[in-house]
């Protein structure tokens, strides 16, 4: 409990008393009006947990056989889970850029609100692109930093770091009706580009 405690923040606005140092404060963050506004904030928050249904906790890993790929032999490991994400920041840019979309979803969908899109050639489609590229890296610079912490406050060797944040994107190609079209994928929002 006091290494997860001395390792992270938790709660609305959690902050770490000192900015913690990682290279993804260093990436341009005016690609945005939202991510340059909210860049101080985000560097107060990084390493930190946040609230709502995000959690660190330990938990055992069983293999019933080695696993190659990830280096590791058959027994019980000590895991450490953490569901970071992007903080506030990433929410700002969600909520902004959902705005946006709804905004200008056509009359016809306004059912699917929830749903709404940005055409990936529009600027406000590049900005959000942008955007969620760097929430991405800004999400995983969160979770490196809670179990390198963590690790430290409890002189662990870190046999294997899986990182899968939450803000991320995809590209991919989907028949949309008759036609194939590009479409990129994300956890918050779908974004779609017209071929």
């Amino acid at each position: 409990q006091r290494a997860i405690e001395g390792g992270t923040r938790f709660g609305v606005g959690a902050a770490h008393e000192k900015p913690q140092d990682h290279a993804v404060m260093d990436q341009d963050w005016s690609i945005t009006r939202i991510t340059r506004e909210s860049k101080d904030k985000a560097w107060a928050q990084l390493g930190t947990s946040g609230s709502g249904n995000h959690f660190v906790e330990f938990g055992l890993l069983t293999l019933t056989q080695a696993e190659p790929d990830l280096g590791l032999e058959a027994g019980e490991y000590v895991a450490l889970l953490s569901p970071s994400g992007s903080r506030g920041t990433g929410a700002a840019v969600c909520s902004a850029y959902s705005a946006i979309a709804r905004a200008r979803l056509p009359k016809k969908y306004e059912a699917f609100e929830r749903l709404a899109w940005l055409d990936l050639d529009s600027d406000a489609g590049q900005e959000y692109w942008a955007a969620m590229e760097l929430m991405g890296h800004y999400a995983a610079a969160n979770h490196a930093l809670i179990h390198q912490h963590i690790a430290a406050n409890l002189g662990a060797e870190v046999l294997l770091d899986l990182e899968n944040h939450h803000n991320f994107a995809w590209k991919e190609r989907h028949t949309i009706g008759s036609e194939e079209r590009e479409v990129i994928q994300t956890t918050l929002r779908t974004i779609q580009r017209a071929t």
